[in-house]
């Protein structure tokens, strides 16, 4: 099955049991001058894309943290110019990522990574949860999505 490298089956098959819900997509930004991921990984190559790219897919990592991909083809924003910059809530940047899950540190490669290049970083919770800060929270606004997503936004 083609789909089988995102192990997006497993992840749902375990929803209700230690699966996390997560799925980190990273790309180079638009001056990067390395273009390879920070951690090892597989190619996916659905059939969607054009011959000769792929969708990398982290190694090692344990279904109770979240799944690392990284799209070394797309520097930028992918839709530059294309995406209202005014939105209902007044904000411009993620300037935080977080992610809550029940068990200890994170414990793979990928995750390690990109805790360790400040892209995102981890905290124990009861559950799991996405927290995402925009512009450094100087507003001191929140909304919390739980329970229908586990999502957090603070902006």
């Amino acid at each position: 099955m083609a789909v089988r490298p995102t192990r997006l089956w497993e992840r749902w098959s375990r929803r209700q049991e230690d699966a996390c819900p997560f799925g980190i997509v990273l790309r180079p930004s638009r001056d990067a001058v390395a273009m390879n991921p920070p951690f090892a990984t597989r190619p996916y190559t659905p059939s969607y894309l054009p011959s000769g790219f792929s969708i990398e897919i982290a190694t090692n990592t344990a279904l109770t943290e979240p799944e690392f991909f990284y799209v070394g083809f797309q520097r930028g924003r992918p839709r530059d110019g294309q995406e209202p910059l005014r939105h209902q809530i007044p904000v411009t940047n993620i300037t935080d990522v977080t992610i809550g899950t029940p068990s200890a540190a994170p414990r793979s490669e990928a995750a390690r990574a990109t805790a360790a290049m400040g892209w995102l970083s981890f905290e124990q919770s009861d559950d799991y949860v996405l927290r995402l800060t925009f512009d450094r929270a100087i507003r001191r606004k929140r909304a919390d999505c739980r329970p229908e997503l586990p999502v957090v936004l603070q902006w």
